[in-house]
């Protein structure tokens, strides 16, 4: 006989299996993050002290942080406070979802809107990486929460929290989709930069490179786009980044 946790598990797994026969993968997507941030909001509203200061994040602003999410969310993993770089690693051993995350990678993107959320409403900005972790269902997965608006959340793929919902992610339109491919993956590391608004001299700052290597690769992408002005460059990256 199934218990009440099987039943629920059973009722996301064929609602969610519903959802990706009749949606784009990319409003997939978003639907499981803008889930994952309601329930990070609701959460986060109710429990969670914000903090709204001008200076960087502190350690502890982060033990703050830290100490909420694992009584508010029930984290039973390994929390580790990275000063230095402004950012909290979340280790999961074990999913909450089961195995459901095996043919529905998109249910992390719901865990980890679910942190970003509440550490948007906390710090005021939040952006988080997923690393899923191996086997089937995946153990031992790690969301890496950014604080601050840094060289590294820059190059993160996924939203920034507060999440507001006119910017969420859109996919990119078929013209986009077909400009992108061929560029290489340094090539669309600088393009995501672009809609981020960096100048040359800041891509070449993110990325470590002079700002000539910066320009080679410009002109490269604008040769395999076509897109030969500035503005026009800048459109399109907008529309990579869902913008």
């Amino acid at each position: 006989m199934l218990d009440a946790r099987d039943v629920l598990l059973l009722v996301v797994e064929k609602g969610m299996k519903r959802m990706r026969e009749i949606l784009h993968p990319a409003l997939y997507e978003q639907m499981a993050r803008e889930i994952g941030n309601s329930i990070g909001l609701e959460l986060s509203q109710k429990t969670l002290e914000p903090l709204r200061h001008s200076r960087s994040v502190t350690q502890e602003d982060a033990f703050h942080f830290v100490k909420w999410l694992r009584s508010a969310v029930g984290w039973v993993g390994d929390i580790t406070v990275n000063e230095s770089t402004s950012t909290i690693t979340v280790s999961i051993p074990r999913c909450p979802f089961g195995p459901l995350p095996t043919e529905n990678p998109y249910l992390c993107q719901a865990e980890g809107s679910t942190i970003g959320s509440a550490a948007g409403e906390c710090f005021g900005y939040a952006k988080v990486s997923i690393l899923p972790g191996s086997g089937s269902p995946p153990t031992n997965c790690r969301f890496t929460i950014h604080l601050e608006r840094t060289p590294g959340s820059l190059l993160v793929e996924g939203p920034v929290f507060p999440l507001e919902r006119e910017k969420s992610h859109k996919p990119p339109g078929r013209n986009a989709e077909r400009l992108l491919s061929p560029l290489s993956l340094r090539e669309r590391q600088i393009v995501k930069l672009i809609g981020e608004g960096l100048s040359d001299k800041e891509i070449a700052d993110v990325l470590h490179l002079s700002v000539r290597t910066v320009e080679g690769h410009l002109a490269r992408i604008r040769s395999k786009t076509g897109l030969t002005s500035r503005g026009a460059l800048i459109r399109f990256a907008l529309q990579v980044n869902g913008k």
